[in-house]
């Protein structure tokens, strides 16, 4: 196996493919492929394999990274692959016709003899112009995959591509097969936005072989850990880093290289626990992922998944909307674009989730303790009237979770709504006939429960419960 393959984990089927379709490009049989997944997925770092792969078998190799940020010129990536194929040398060196040179000039003002002028869209949205730079480009590619066959063009993040490029890629991608030419491109998961490009992103897709890119496997997730970190971890860290990333490999990547810190601090220090899968916190690179992902909704769409973020994971919208003070048909709307962004998913009328329990970790650490504390103790207190009115849609000991995180104030109805979910199954079990005998335990649990109650109000943190019992 050769070391491009060894080198990722977790991709060993989706390396195999491609080094195939690499193969069949040497014999003149082209192709592209659609890397499809969320960020942090592993996309780009397939790309680069796919191109070392291609180095170690002689394939000519260029790149169109499109730009994110916003102000490129139109074409930006396919201008960074004619650039590549140009400063091309010697066998591989692709000729020019004057005709071809004049169009292509559009695109690179090196090609002009009369300094530089920078495309736009709209000096390039006529039918006719646009027709003559696709021609163009496509003949510039199937002479540079003839001359030094095979020719691979990898696109990364095309997700934000201008409409010319797409519409040049498809272009390009009807005519392929014929080539030793192989188009690969990474593109982000639709967030339901209304990107003048996603439905041609969609139809090229669709004319692509697939190649979505999902989370690791647990034991996957364990040999990325060992292979991240630059000293062993205990095998309880591995399995801490799976439930907390969920396998996305950019995620755990930064959650290794945090416990691997501090393992290192606390065995310096001589800390008892030098494993650094205490309560882990979020990188401050993944942090800023996270955070630019949700700076792209409006800010009343973030302070409803915010106060969602106080009740855990999974929440219900009248929650939300209550303990963000606005409307529930408000809340709603602000849902939808969170759904719309990627961010939650509706898993039940009126319920939603985060995509991602980092994410809700993101949304939780934006808000101010004193604000976290505050809503804590609201939320609890609507949960106890539900439950004294015999709400069967929560527990005392999600009421009992609430009131610890509400800090001090919350302590002595925390220690109560612990014993009442200590006394539920003992009272249940009496319904149904079935009494077990008296109640010592509940007696001897509320008196451990009222000693530890202090030490649980101090340390109260949304990671004391990342997973709270859903209402049915």
């Amino acid at each position: 196996m050769s070391a491009a393959r060894k080198a990722m984990i977790g991709r060993s089927r989706e390396i195999a493919e491609l080094a195939a379709a690499l193969d069949a490009a040497a014999h003149g049989s082209g192709s592209s492929w659609w890397l499809s997944g969320e960020a942090g997925i592993g996309k780009s770092r397939l790309l680069e394999q796919l191109g070392a792969l291609a180095a170690e078998r002689g394939a000519r190799l260029a790149w169109g990274r499109c730009w994110e940020a916003g102000g490129a010129p139109a074409f930006w990536p396919w201008i960074q692959v004619l650039r590549a194929l140009f400063a091309e040398t010697g066998a591989g060196a692709v000729p020019l016709a004057p005709a071809r040179r004049a169009v292509l000039a559009e695109l690179l003002p090196e090609l002009r003899d009369d300094g530089w002028r920078a495309p736009d869209e709209s000096s390039l949205a006529g039918e006719e112009a646009r027709f003559k730079i696709l021609d163009a480009v496509g003949g510039v590619l199937a002479e540079a995959a003839r001359r030094a066959a095979p020719l691979v063009l990898a696109f990364d993040d095309f997700h934000a591509a201008d409409p010319s490029s797409v519409l040049l890629l498809d272009f390009v991608g009807r005519a392929i097969r014929e080539l030793p030419l192989m188009v690969v491109v990474s593109c982000r998961e639709p967030d339901g936005s209304r990107s003048p490009v996603a439905p041609l992103l969609g139809a090229l897709a669709r004319r692509s072989h697939p190649l979505p890119l999902g989370p690791l496997a647990d034991s996957e997730v364990a040999e990325l850990v060992a292979a991240t970190s630059p000293s062993a971890l205990a095998d309880s860290v591995s399995a801490t880093i799976q439930h907390a990333t969920e396998g996305n490999p950019l995620f755990v990547i930064e959650m290794t290289r945090l416990c691997a810190v501090r393992a290192a601090s606390l065995r310096v220090s001589g800390a008892h626990d030098a494993t650094g899968a205490g309560a882990l916190a979020i990188p401050a690179t993944l942090g800023s992922t996270l955070r630019e992902r949700l700076e792209a909704v409006p800010g009343a769409t973030r302070e409803v998944l915010e106060s969602g973020s106080l009740v855990g994971r999974e929440f219900a919208l009248a929650d939300a909307a209550e303990l963000t003070g606005v409307a529930v048909n408000d809340a709603a709307v602000h849902a939808r674009a969170a759904v719309d962004a990627a961010l939650v998913a509706e898993v039940a009328p009126g319920r939603f989730r985060f995509a991602h329990i980092l994410i809700r970790e993101v949304c939780y650490q934006a808000l101010a303790p004193a604000r976290r504390a505050e809503a804590h103790g609201r939320h609890a207190q609507g949960l106890e009237r539900a439950l004294i009115a015999g709400s069967a849609h929560t527990s005392w000991a999600e009421c009992a979770h609430h009131w610890l995180a509400a800090g001090h104030a919350g302590r002595e109805r925390a220690i109560a709504a612990l014993r009442r979910a200590a006394l539920a199954p003992r009272r249940a079990a009496r319904l149904r006939g079935r009494d077990p005998g008296p109640r010592a335990g509940a007696s001897r649990m509320g008196r451990g429960l009222r000693r530890r109650g202090a030490a649980r109000a101090r340390r109260a943190a949304p990671r004391a419960r990342a997973h709270p019992q859903p209402r049915r």
